[in-house]
């Protein structure tokens, strides 16, 4: 056991933990010359990780130079491997570049004139955002004139009912309810001329 080495890896901070928990058991088996000497299963049992995450960690530990790797051979295969802590070495910082997200960043939504009419129309505004989508939808097929127009007699036909019984916009659109209340207009004007 090298104190020395255990020493130098507790005063790392910017490991994740899972690296930093191989060095400190590298620096646990290593000699006074800091070289230990362990099979990737038997680190694995020791971190309670797999064999690929102690590849991976190990992968991780090199390319920050605080570990150096040499493969000892025995009659051309492979016998193990010789990992040297590199003591008093300041780590390479090999910390990612994160692209700023721009899911935390909030975007406004930006509604048509038409659609912001419908909106002001409509007896119940709930879900604004997927109204918006459904109404985007159902323009492509139908003349938003039309649906404003059935939406002002859907909404003097809903005046006395609860909000709660009134369908959310999105479904209102996405049902094409407004292709009801044009057929019961057309239907009322069909019985008072006849």
């Amino acid at each position: 056991m090298s104190l020395e080495a255990i020493t130098f890896t507790m005063k790392i901070t910017d490991l994740n933990s899972t690296d930093k928990l191989l060095l400190l058991m590298i620096s646990n088996y290593a000699n006074a010359d800091y070289v230990a000497w362990a099979s990737e299963n038997h680190l694995a049992s020791l971190c309670n990780c797999s064999t690929r995450t102690i590849r991976r960690s190990l992968r991780v530990l090199q390319d920050r130079q605080l570990l150096e790797v040499t493969p000892k051979y025995d009659v051309g295969r492979q016998i193990r491997n010789d990992f040297k802590v590199l003591v008093n070495r300041t780590p390479v910082s090999t910390t990612p570049q994160t692209p700023v997200s721009t899911l935390n960043t909030k975007i406004k939504k930006q509604y048509t004139e038409e659609f912001g009419q419908f909106w002001s129309i409509y007896p119940r505004h709930v879900n604004k955002y997927y109204a918006n989508n459904s109404w985007e939808k159902v323009v492509k097929d139908y003349p938003p004139e039309k649906i404003i127009k059935a939406t002002e007699i859907f909404k003097k036909k809903m005046n006395t009912t609860e909000e709660k019984f009134i369908p959310h916009a999105s479904t209102y659109l996405n049902r094409k309810m407004f292709l009801d209340i044009e057929t019961l207009v057309e239907v009322r004007k069909s019985a008072i001329a006849g």
